[in-house]
């Protein structure tokens, strides 16, 4: 409104100064409002119901086959007898999924961009179908390997839906949306294993239903596969009726068949008010894509923030998988060489706990959690929880070997199932990281392919890591060798509890911090001449505006410029006697 400032002309006009009246307006900006207090964007949940429902397939799909493939591994007779090797083609079936997924998810998510969403969703869903009912009908090594690389190589579904996800929702709704993620997976991971272990031979195990049955006969494998085969097939019809395109990509695909049409309709003269028509040429449809939305190739895509969320998710990926592989080995592995001697009766419950808690939990509290600090905060509090899950293994080991399974080491398990929910909110925050590193809308679904390669990758090695190394530790005290036989039954518990799980904890949370804080750690290395290298802005390029420093330092082996990642693995190495002596150097 106008506002006079009297005052001050009267002043000027006692001391003899000409006073101009000059009206100023004032405009009251309201303040921003409170983030706090922002209305969240209700979910479109019909939709988004139906995604939940196509994420299960995945799970069902790939976990079904766990507590059969060992059984179905020897009666093929690829092991020649020798129960040693069955252990060593389970873990070739088992990795083959990520493996193959790992090669073609990238081209999936990409293919998603150009043509949209729901087609690759339709064919990945088709794949993943065809595959199962494939590896129920093999009666060979080589067809269970194909089956099991058709289901990980058509699976590109992974990347698509978290696309799909981020395109449904904004970004006052995003982390609701995604923590229903882990109810999906939680809910096919616990179905699966049951259909897998109950429904194995049903001749044997239900003679009055399928007694009569030559065909499950010569086939015992195929009705557990059938089922989530067939599930998938519910999956692909729901899909192809109710679900929406959600990618941009669409309208380009309507101005193409309106063009034809208007082609077609020249060519043969049957109406002439096609060009004209206002319903086949609107603006929407035919409008050019906007700058900075085409889509970019690879090369473009590997920006710093990409990598940096991708890394991050890699190594949250593996982490996770190392700790869900060695919980059941710890829980099984007697007490004496470092574990708890559970029975499997007791194990299932166990870990059936955990799904169930990490389900109630994301729903209930990640979206206000997320809302409160934000992606990077959660993530680095998911990734910080590692630590006293890791370091866990040897304290419940300690009181068991001094005061049994007490009520004590009882509640340790349970703290540590509790803590390892918060490695399982990581998940949320890092898919809305990577969402928001996308360098344009269109490039999302490559993106999320890019960072589900490396997480397959990851996926696939991480528990034969896991495995080795805790095999590894009990060698290192004369498990299997002898060297270590005499050695006090509590002295050994303690080197292969504290050894083994202490350098994987190490290990993994060096890893976790180098991408997840990017701070300069000061630590000491043994390196075969290693030089620190001086990184300059010339060399590396300054850091993006608003992106986290995240970036390890460089090194240099060699003449190659490595990251503190392979310089940990020559620790290792070195340690282990494969490689030459040493010189001490300090890093920072």
């Amino acid at each position: 409104m106008p506002f006079h400032d009297d005052e001050r002309r009267r002043e000027s006009e006692k001391a003899g100064m000409l006073h101009v009246d000059v009206d100023i307006e004032y405009e009251i900006t309201p303040p921003p409002p409170n983030p706090k207090k922002i209305q969240r964007t209700p979910l479109p949940w019909f939709q988004f119901s139906i995604l939940l429902f196509l994420q299960l397939a995945e799970p069902l799909t790939s976990q079904v086959i766990y507590p059969f493939v060992p059984q179905l591994v020897r009666e093929i007779g690829i092991t020649g007898g020798d129960e040693s090797k069955t252990g060593y083609y389970v873990g070739i079936m088992q990795s083959l999924f990520f493996v193959t997924e790992a090669m073609t998810v990238l081209h999936w998510s990409r293919l998603s961009d150009r043509i949209g969403r729901k087609p690759v969703i339709l064919c990945g869903l088709f794949g993943l179908s065809i595959s199962m009912y494939c590896f129920g009908l093999s009666k060979t090594f080589w067809g269970l390997v194909l089956s099991r690389c058709l289901n990980g190589g058509l699976n590109g579904n992974v990347g698509v839906m978290k696309s799909v996800i981020a395109e449904m929702t904004d970004e006052t709704n995003i982390s609701q949306a995604y923590s229903f993620m882990p109810i999906a997976w939680s809910t096919g991971s616990t179905i699966g294993p049951i259909l897998g272990g109950s429904l194995a031979h049903p001749v044997t195990r239900f003679p009055k239903l399928f007694g009569n049955s030559k065909f499950l006969a010569d086939y015992p494998y195929f009705l557990p596969c059938s089922i989530p085969a067939t599930f998938t097939i519910v999956a692909w019809v729901i899909t192809l009726i109710f679900l929406k395109e959600t990618s941009p990509v669409k309208f380009q695909q309507r101005s193409f068949f309106s063009r034809w049409r208007r082609l077609s309709s020249k060519a043969t003269n049957e109406s002439s008010s096609f060009d004209a028509s206002p319903v086949l040429d609107t603006p929407e449809e035919s409008r050019p894509a906007a700058p900075g939305e085409e889509i970019l190739p690879m090369r473009k895509l590997l920006t710093r923030r990409v990598l940096i969320a991708s890394g991050n998710y890699a190594i949250l990926a593996f982490v996770d998988i190392s700790f869900r592989a060695i919980q059941p080995l710890f829980l099984s592995t007697p007490v004496a060489l470092g574990g708890l001697g559970l029975a499997p009766s007791m194990i299932g419950p166990i870990l059936s706990v955990f799904g169930v808690l990490n389900g109630l939990m994301q729903v209930s509290f990640f979206a206000s959690i997320h809302d409160r600090w934000g992606s990077k905060r959660v993530f680095t509090c998911g990734i910080l929880s590692t630590l006293p899950a890791f370091a866990l293994f040897p304290l419940i080991n300690h009181y068991a070997r001094t005061e049994g399974l007490s009520m004590r080491v009882y509640f340790l398990v349970w703290c540590q199932i509790v803590i390892s929910i918060g490695v399982s909110m990581s998940y949320g925050a890092i898919f809305i990281l990577i969402s928001e590193a996308a360098p344009n809308h269109r490039s999302l679904g490559a993106v999320n392919g890019l960072s589900q390669m490396a997480v397959s990758v990851m996926r696939a090695v991480g528990p034969i890591i896991a495995s080795s190394l805790f095999s590894l530790s009990y060698d290192c005290v004369g498990g299997s060798g002898g060297g270590g036989a005499s050695a006090a039954p509590g002295r050994r518990a303690a080197e292969v509890g504290f050894g083994e799980f202490g350098v994987i904890g190490v290990v993994f949370i060096e890893f976790a911090f180098t991408f997840a804080f990017g701070f300069r750690f000061r630590f000491d290395l043994k390196c075969r001449s290693h030089i620190p290298h001086e990184r300059s802005d010339t060399e590396v390029g300054e850091p993006e505006k608003n992106a986290s420093s995240l970036i390890p330092p460089f090194y240099e082996y060699e003449g190659v410029r490595v990251g503190p990642m392979f310089s940990i693995v020559l620790q290792l190495a070195e340690t282990l006697g494969m490689t030459s002596s040493a010189t001490y150097l300090s890093i920072s």
